[in-house]
């Protein structure tokens, strides 16, 4: 999933916890905020993303149990 945006500190609980279901669901989240200019590359049995700011990301299962809107 490609999330188009700003961190407006406004939408940031909003964008965390559209990011945190899509992680939960398996999905691999790109936000341009973060990752900057995002490539895609389909073709004929490929299909493949790239960020122009890899990081590195969290897995699904350690998700679970994160609490994204806790202020620390």
């Amino acid at each position: 999933m490609i999330v188009s945006g700003s961190q407006t500190i406004g939408d940031l609980p909003a964008i965390a916890g559209v990011k945190h279901a899509f992680r939960l669901a398996g999905a691999e989240i790109y936000h341009t905020a973060e990752d900057g200019c995002i490539r895609v590359e389909i073709a004929p049995g490929k299909f493949t993303t790239q960020s122009f700011r890899p990081h590195v990301r969290a897995a699904a299962a350690e998700l679970a149990g994160a609490n994204l809107l806790q202020v620390e």
